[in-house]
């Protein structure tokens, strides 16, 4: 339901994962393909503590690992999202 910042709506900040090289992600049984994945939404399971555990790996290349999900939510903000197992440094 977000229609505008200006007219109360509260932005959403989110990580995003931004990949060395696009991807293909192949279509299963509980949603389609998606192509020229460049950007992946991280989802974190417990997101305040792990921005904290997280937060000196950003703009760092990084490893993670984790599960990939197809978006379908207004929260969702990039084609295809992982929910984060881990991370590590590169």
């Amino acid at each position: 339901d977000f229609e505008s910042v200006a007219r109360g709506d509260q932005p959403e900040q989110v990580w995003v994962l931004r990949l060395a090289r696009p991807i293909c992600v192949s279509a299963s049984q509980d949603w389609g393909e998606e192509k020229n994945v460049s950007d992946l939404q991280l989802v974190f399971t417990d997101a305040e503590k792990d921005y904290h555990r997280y937060r000196s790996f950003l703009g760092r290349r990084v490893t993670i690992n984790g599960t990939l999900f197809q978006a379908h939510t207004g929260h969702h903000h990039t084609k295809v999202l992982l929910t984060v197992n881990g991370i590590t440094k590169r």
